[in-house]
């Protein structure tokens, strides 16, 4: 699964970026009420649905029609984490409401891999870790 890891976190890391595109919808008072999604965090959902009869289908050809036999799933969720990624990452580019919103200035590497992005990404990503790697442990613990 390490090959499939970096599409699963790229798939993740444009999905919460995907749920963070709202518009403010302004309450009675002037306030800021809540923040209504406008279409595009659905767009992971939109990926999923295509990728997962496509995770089915390697599955079964890896397992079952494949010397690779188990072996043949993780390369097969590998390969779908990869597809999803690039899938979701084609649908945001040419996404109407990136356009509509003025959200999407294009894949900027040099931004992404500055040492104040990585940082800011890093404060986000690492209590998500810390909570999924705190579940594992007390999982295996518990057996």
């Amino acid at each position: 699964l390490i090959i499939g890891a970096p599409g699963y976190i790229a798939f993740e890391s444009l999905k919460k970026y995907l749920q963070c595109q709202g518009k403010r919808s302004r309450g009675v008072s002037g306030v800021s009420a809540h923040i209504m999604p406008i279409g595009i965090m659905r767009l992971s959902t939109f990926a999923l649905v295509i990728v997962s009869p496509i995770n089915l289908a390697l599955n079964v050809a890896f397992v079952h029609h494949t010397p690779l036999r188990l072996l043949g799933s993780p390369l097969a969720l590998s390969i779908t984490y990869w597809i999803a990624f690039f899938l979701l990452a084609l649908m945001t580019v040419v996404s109407p409401t990136h356009r509509h919103n003025e959200t999407w200035g294009g894949f900027q590497i040099r931004e992404a891999l500055a040492p104040k992005s990585v940082w800011i990404f890093l404060k986000l990503a690492l209590p998500g870790i810390l909570m999924v790697g705190t579940e594992w442990s007390v999982r295996w613990l518990l057996r």
